[in-house]
């Protein structure tokens, strides 16, 4: 899901795994600040976001998603956790 994510915010496969470890490093180091566990996929993209501009910004590259197209995809990613239900990771990651 987070790759995903990612991919629909940089175009370069490549990058988008590098931004989505990085993003991991940060949770997994910061997830005791994380008050509510429902709101993980939230915070987690909310992380990505982050680290997708810090590295669009670092290859001195605009970032070409508005502000409003950023929030109407965090929108779609949380309605589709909300209407998408699944019990695993792995049948979350087959229904991405």
């Amino acid at each position: 899901m987070l790759l995903a994510y990612i991919l629909s915010l940089v175009s370069d496969h490549k990058l988008a795994e590098d931004i989505a470890q990085q993003s991991f490093l940060i949770a997994y180091r910061k997830i005791g600040t994380l008050k509510d566990p429902e709101a993980f996929p939230a915070w987690l993209r909310g992380i990505a976001r982050l680290e997708a501009l810090a590295a669009m910004r670092r290859r001195d590259r605009e970032f070409p998603v508005e502000p409003i197209v950023l929030q109407q995809l965090d929108e779609a990613y949380r309605h589709f956790e909300e209407q998408r239900p699944t019990e695993t990771w792995e049948e979350r990651f087959h229904l991405v």
